[in-house]
Formats: structure tokens, sequence, C-alpha cells
């Protein structure tokens, strides 16, 4: 079982007997970031968004192992491409005409 606290706590907890297996910070609740929303699990990762755009943050969200408290990687909602994880050109067939026909 996974949560997050509005502070960007992520945990995990064994959902047998409540034990925390692990807890990781994925933001600063100073400057505004704020995890306001339940994590995803996928793919072997547990996936915490940070809130705080109003503020002028950039929308980070993580990607820890579920098995234990590592961060994989971090992407923005914005910035550069490197930092939004854009690292593959679009498939050709979707700027084909019939793809945007109604």
């Amino acid at each position: 079982m996974f949560l997050v606290t509005l502070d960007n706590r992520a945990t995990a907890l064994d959902a047998k007997t409540g034990k925390e297996l692990w807890a990781t910070k994925t933001g600063e609740i100073n400057p505004g970031e704020a995890a306001t929303a339940a994590p995803f699990v996928a793919k072997g990762h547990v996936f915490v968004g940070i809130s705080g755009g109003e503020l002028r943050r950039r929308g980070p969200i993580a990607a820890l192992d579920k098995n234990s408290d590592k961060i994989d990687y971090v992407a923005y909602s914005t910035g550069p491409d490197k930092d939004v994880r854009i690292d593959q050109e679009p498939p050709e067939a979707a700027f084909q005409p019939h793809v945007w026909r109604a």
C-alpha cells in the first residue's frame, strides 16, 4: 500500500500489518510544493506528482522504485525537453492527414 502526505513524503506500508516499509521525501513544502494527489503504481514504479504551479513550481513527478525508497527519475510538466523527458521523436504516423480527420 502506498500513500503520500501533504509535505511530500511518499510511504510504502505493509497492507497486512500497517508497518512502514520505506518512506522518502519527494519535494520541498516551503517553496510551495505539495503532494495533493494519490500515488499511481505501474510497471514497478510508484509515481508521485507534486503541485505548486500557482507558486511558480515546475510540477515535478517522481518515479520511485516500488520496492525501495529510491527515486529512479524525476520529470517536470514544464521546461526543456530533457526535463520533461521527451527523448524521442513522435511517430511519423501522428502527422499524417488521416489522423486529424473527424
